[in-house]
């Protein structure tokens, strides 16, 4: 049970605000998760790709500042009671857009069908695949253009990132952990979803993944 002496700023929240703080705890999670695995294999050879090694401390010292930034804005918002909720449809619209204006790089979205009351541990999930997969292309792929298509059936959510960059070698970047991959394959794998990547040196990217929401009603049931 929470201390009030000890949180005072939760007893301010709504119930949509705690659900957020819930959802980004639990990213912060996965995110430290994935983190520890990568620096299990920080600065070793690479199988089957002579003279390459895993990202080293240097690399993951970055990211583990990354985070403790977003934990800083967290705890900023958490002050000041400034949680505000934003459904998976609307959120990922937000974020094309910023992103677009952000780095010059135009991106076509694309939204039908999501429901309004998707759990939101899976909303989080694919918008942080959505993050990842559009940073990762302003980063490498040198692409003039993104189309994000995020779709929603009975059965399932439906992620498609497409761009017309540089490409790069899958296998390669498979066994090198390479891109981001790991993690955008972890975060759907822990829905019990699938993940794909496909892309060729000059002929782009395309990244597809699908998240079932008959296991968002297992557990809601449970």
């Amino acid at each position: 049970m929470e201390n009030p002496a000890v949180f005072p700023a939760l007893n301010e929240l709504t119930a949509n605000e705690r659900m957020r703080l819930t959802r980004e705890l639990h990213d912060l999670e996965q995110s430290l998760a994935i983190l520890s695995v990568q620096m299990l294999r920080a600065g070793k050879m690479v199988s089957g790709l002579p003279g390459t090694v895993h990202p080293g401390p240097l690399e993951l010292s970055g990211k583990l500042k990354e985070i403790s930034e977003r934990v800083r804005r967290l705890s900023h918002e958490l002050h000041s009671s400034r949680f505000k909720y934003c459904d998976l449809a609307e959120a990922g619209r937000k974020y094309c857009q910023e992103f677009a204006d952000k780095h010059n790089i135009p991106v076509e979205y694309h939204c039908q069908d999501i429901p309004s009351d998707l759990d939101g541990l899976l909303a989080l999930t694919a918008i942080r695949v959505i993050q990842e997969a559009l940073d990762n292309a302003a980063k490498h792929s040198r692409a003039k253009l993104i189309q994000v298509d995020l779709r929603g059936t009975a059965k399932e959510i439906a992620l498609r990132i497409d761009d017309d960059g540089v490409g790069f070698d899958v296998e390669e970047a498979k066994l090198a952990q390479g891109l981001g991959l790991i993690s955008m394959r972890e975060r759907i794998t822990l829905t019990g979803g699938d993940f794909a990547v496909s892309s060729k040196r000059g002929q782009g990217t395309h990244i597809s993944a699908r998240v079932p929401l008959q296991r968002q009603s297992a557990s809601t049931a449970g």
